[in-house]
């Protein structure tokens, strides 16, 4: 969305993808995974969140790789 609130017009390659997907996965479906990962997000305590191992690596030419694993 622009700053003065009127939304920008979707550009070809956006309608592109937008298409791509729903051709792939239907609407239902997608709603389906999106409402699952919700609640599976909803479900764990805000007290206990999930622990998420970082493992740092060196890649060649000196950069930093950081990968993440689910424990």
């Amino acid at each position: 969305m622009k700053a003065n609130g009127k939304p920008m017009p979707r550009r070809p390659i956006d309608q592109e993808y937008l298409a791509t997907l729903n051709a792939a996965v239907p609407l239902d479906t997608w709603q389906a995974i999106c409402k699952r990962a919700a609640d599976d997000a909803l479900a764990v305590p805000a007290s206990q969140p999930k622990r998420v191992k970082v493992k740092h690596t060196r890649q060649s030419g000196g950069n930093e790789h950081h990968a993440l694993r689910q424990l």
